[in-house]
């Protein structure tokens, strides 16, 4: 009897936590990033192995691109999308993902927790003395990414952005979602912040993450606008 008592209770659990666990979001979300060179607002969208961030102004990236990049987390391949000249670049991904995947990172729970745009989250901070970096990232259960897109705070602030992208991976793994963030260098300056606001499930169409008709390849638009010149 107490055998069969143990068993009904587990199942119970199990049944329990299943229902509770947080699917793996599909949706839309308000991004903020800042650094001590610029500020940036955007909004993310997030699908399976997709992730877009389409900034309320162009962003100047790799290769003089001013517009918006598109990750793909599944063939890992970075597209930069320029929306006004209406070209696009292919770059891999492994500048962004291989120093992620180089080292593993130390960090622990420091017991604080909050409501944070109406969800609750806990704080986990960088757990290395050798560092000259003091790291907070706040994350919740209510959502469990698909994707860790903390992976380019490193484009912005190499050196802390990379301890991001690392604590990013480990607890996004875990089906924690990053919403709010700061690193501090040996000052105590502020040199990176992030916030996640207004995470919105929605079924996203597929389109929003391929490259827009009538655009073309970065290449063939130089030499188009090469050809142009007298």
């Amino acid at each position: 009897m107490k055998t069969f008592s143990r068993a009904l209770a587990l199942a119970f659990l199990a049944l329990f936590g299943a229902s509770v666990a947080a699917e793996t979001f599909e949706g839309t979300l308000d991004l903020w990033i800042a650094t001590v060179a610029q500020n940036t607002n955007a909004t993310g969208y997030m699908k399976g192995p997709h992730f877009k961030i389409l900034p309320k102004t162009a962003l100047k990236m790799d290769g003089g691109v001013e517009g918006y990049p598109m990750l793909n987390f599944e063939t890992l391949k970075m597209t930069l999308v320029a929306p006004t000249d209406k070209y696009f670049l292919d770059l891999p991904m492994a500048s962004l993902q291989t120093p992620i995947d180089k080292a593993v990172v130390k960090y622990k729970k420091s017991g604080k927790t909050d409501t944070l745009g109406g969800h609750p989250a806990e704080e986990w901070v960088l757990d290395d003395p050798a560092s000259p970096y003091s790291i907070n990232l706040w994350t919740t259960k209510d959502f469990a990414p698909s994707v860790n897109f903390l992976i380019s705070v490193q484009k912005s602030v190499p050196n802390e952005g990379l301890i991001l992208g690392r604590m990013g991976k480990d607890l996004v793994a875990q089906g924690y979602f990053p919403i709010k963030a700061e690193a501090k260098d040996a000052k105590g300056t502020v040199t990176v912040a992030m916030l996640v606001s207004n995470i919105t499930p929605k079924k996203l169409d597929d389109k929003e993450f391929v490259i827009p008709d009538g655009f073309i390849k970065m290449s063939e638009f130089l030499k188009k606008k090469k050809g142009a010149k007298p």
